[in-house]
C-alpha cells in the first residue's frame, strides 16, 4: 500500500457535525463543500460513509422558452455545492410533461438526494419518471424504485432520495450529438433525464442536489467505500473533484453524530 505524504500547510478549517440515520435502510446525504479537498472525521459509534459521485452537469430543458437549455450549475449559487446556499429559482415553475432536468455524471449512481426550498414545493398531482444513456447511443427507461420526494401524490413535493436499479449497460455519450441538438450540452457523461407526468406548481425551487454512491452488492445500503468501527477515532480521507457527497449510514448506534472537519490546503 503506498503511503502518502502531505506537506503542504493547512490554510483553512471548517468544522460541522452530521447525524447517522436511525438505521441501516436509511442514509443522510451531505454535499461536499468544494475547494475542501479533505476531511477528518471522528465518528461517535461505528458507521459506514459512502463517498458519491460528483454531479459534473446539471441542466434543465425547457421545451417552451428560448433558450431551452439552462445551466443549473452556473457560478457559486450551483445546487450541488454544500459551501454555498444554491437554489434553482424559477427555472422549475410549472415544468411541463415535454420538459426535462438533465443530470450528467462520470460514474454510474444508486439515485439521487434532493433538498426541496421548503416553501416553495410542488403540489400538483405528479409523478416522475427517468431514462437513462443507453451504450448504444439512445435513452432507455429508468426502472426508479421509489421516490422519497413525493407526498400526497406530488413528487418534488418534499425532501428526500429518488432510488432507482442501476442499469448493467449505462453508457456515456453526448447530448448535443444524440439529441441532434447544436444548443445541448457536448460533454461525453452518463446521463439520467428526468420528466414528470404532469405539469407541476407554479413556483418550485430545488436547492441542493447530489447523487448516491452504487453499493458493491446491488440492493445493500450499508455496502460503501468505507466502514469505520472505532468510535471517537480520527479518519483522513483525501477527497477527489470526482466526489460529490458524503453518505453516512448506520451501523452501531443509529442517532449519534460524525464530528467532520473540512480541510483545505
Amino acid at each position: 500500500m503506498a503511503i502518502r505524504i502531505v506537506d503542504e500547510p493547512i490554510k483553512d478549517t471548517y468544522k460541522e457535525q452530521l447525524t447517522v440515520p436511525a438505521n441501516n435502510a436509511t442514509r443522510n446525504v451531505f454535499p461536499v463543500r468544494f475547494g475542501w479537498g479533505e476531511i477528518l472525521i471522528e465518528p461517535a459509534a461505528a458507521m459506514v460513509l459512502g463517498l458519491a459521485p460528483r454531479i459534473q452537469a446539471l441542466w434543465f430543458y425547457d421545451a417552451s422558452a428560448t433558450p431551452k437549455w439552462v445551466n443549473l450549475l452556473d457560478g457559486d449559487m450551483a445546487i450541488i455545492n454544500r459551501h454555498v446556499g444554491g437554489d434553482t429559482g424559477t427555472n422549475l415553475d410549472a415544468m411541463q410533461t415535454a420538459d426535462y432536468i438533465y443530470v450528467g455524471l462520470l460514474e454510474t449512481c444508486l439515485g439521487l438526494y434532493v433538498d426541496m426550498d421548503g416553501s416553495t414545493v410542488n403540489v400538483n398531482a405528479a409523478t416522475i419518471a427517468g431514462g437513462y444513456s443507453k451504450n448504444n447511443n439512445t435513452f432507455a427507461a429508468l426502472s426508479i424504485s421509489s421516490d422519497g420526494t413525493a407526498s400526497g401524490g406530488a413528487t418534488l413535493a418534499a425532501d428526500g432520495l429518488i432510488v432507482w436499479t442501476v442499469p448493467t449497460d449505462w453508457g456515456k455519450f453526448s447530448l448535443a450529438d444524440v439529441l441532434a441538438d447544436a444548443g445541448a450540452p457536448s460533454a461525453v457523461l452518463r446521463w439520467v433525464r428526468l420528466s414528470v407526468s404532469a405539469a407541476l406548481s407554479a413556483d418550485v425551487e430545488i436547492e441542493q442536489m447530489a447523487a448516491l454512491h452504487t453499493p458493491a452488492v446491488v440492493g445493500d445500503v450499508t455496502t460503501a467505500p468505507g466502514m469505520f468501527n472505532k468510535a471517537n477515532q480520527e479518519y483522513t480521507i483525501d477527497l477527489s473533484d470526482e466526489v460529490g457527497a458524503l453518505e453516512v449510514i448506520a451501523q452501531a448506534a443509529a442517532g449519534t453524530t460524525v464530528k467532520v472537519s473540512w480541510i483545505k490546503r
